[in-house]
């Protein structure tokens, strides 16, 4: 009976700091859910900037790169099935999640490429393999055409950059450069537009109480002004993969899904003629975020592709 009590008011305290403390409670459960996969926060500082990262896991340097809006925790779904294998890095890019924000500095293409082989010099690994989704893709391959000696192989999630892909539901035209903010999906300033974005980038949307969309919905409109300057920028230096992914000669897994609304699939097709040692590989019914709405069947596309390229066999996927 003491037993029961004691968890009943556990439940209770958990239940009125949930409604009293939604943001420190949402941010509690990501702490828990951090440390559940092993990953360490540290920090980096880097071009005037401070880039938060989470770092864990055995094996191999792996860095993953977050898309456009988003943060090094999009990858905690996938990150307990990857940190048995690899030496985790996932890094918030500058401008996003809790790293640095400066009006004056630029977020372009070019500038965070810099800003990254910086960080690969902070943590101290001459060689790495790099993965990214959508525009953590772009920068992944752009990465790697900067510095193709310290790149072993791209793993690419629904990559940004691909100019001849064909139109997608949340870009009908097949140039996205010049729109305004308020026309800009991806920059969310009402709950309608947030609802919408979740819409674009799931084919099933995941179930989230409603107090923590809320958290997610303010973080999103504060910082609406400052991803609207980022996205004119990324897209301002408009460099294609086209242009530079054909040099690119390292092993690459390219997964996407069927059901992308954000970026239409048909970008793959593109990818398949210019790719010199790339797999390929076509989810059925997943959106924008393989990571997070297939998290495990990605986490095993990409120990396959390791296995199948780096003659490892004694891996348990």
């Amino acid at each position: 009976m003491v037993i029961i009590n004691i968890l009943l008011l556990i439940t209770g305290l958990l239940w009125v700091s949930y409604l009293a403390f939604p943001s420190r409670f949402y941010d509690g459960v990501i702490l828990l859910t951090r440390m559940s996969a092993g990953l360490k926060l540290k920090e980096a500082k880097v071009d005037g900037h401070s880039m938060p990262y989470l770092e864990g896991g055995k094996g191999p340097p792996l860095v993953l790169l977050h898309g456009f809006g988003a943060n090094k925790d999009h990858w905690l779904k996938v990150a307990p099935q990857l940190a048995k294998h690899f030496h985790l890095y996932l890094p918030d890019l500058a401008g996003f999640g809790d790293a640095s924000r400066h009006v004056s500095s630029s977020y372009g293409v070019v500038s965070q490429v810099k800003r990254l082989q910086i960080f690969l010099e902070q943590i101290g690994e001459a060689r790495v393999d790099v993965g990214g989704n959508s525009m953590g893709g772009y920068l992944a391959i752009m990465l790697a055409h900067k510095i193709p000696a310290q790149v072993n192989s791209l793993w690419l999630l629904a990559p940004a950059g691909i100019a001849n892909a064909e139109p997608s539901d949340m870009f009908p035209s097949t140039s996205p450069f010049e729109l305004s903010k308020a026309e800009n999906p991806l920059v969310i300033e009402t709950s309608e537009d947030f609802d919408a974005l979740a819409g674009y980038c799931f084919h099933k949307i995941p179930m989230m109480p409603k107090k923590f969309r809320d958290v997610l919905l303010e973080r999103a409109i504060r910082d609406s002004e400052f991803n609207h300057k980022i996205f004119t920028e990324l897209n301002s230096d408009r460099i294609t993969i086209e242009d530079t992914i054909a040099e690119l000669s390292m092993p690459a897994l390219v997964v996407w899904g069927d059901r992308d609304r954000v970026l239409h699939y048909s970008g793959m097709d593109t990818l398949k003629t210019k790719l010199v040692n790339g797999t390929f590989v076509l989810m059925p019914d997943i959106g924008h975020l393989p990571m997070i709405e297939a998290s495990s069947a990605s986490a095993i596309e990409y120990l396959s592709f390791r296995q199948r390229k780096n003659e490892w066999s004694d891996w348990s996927i």
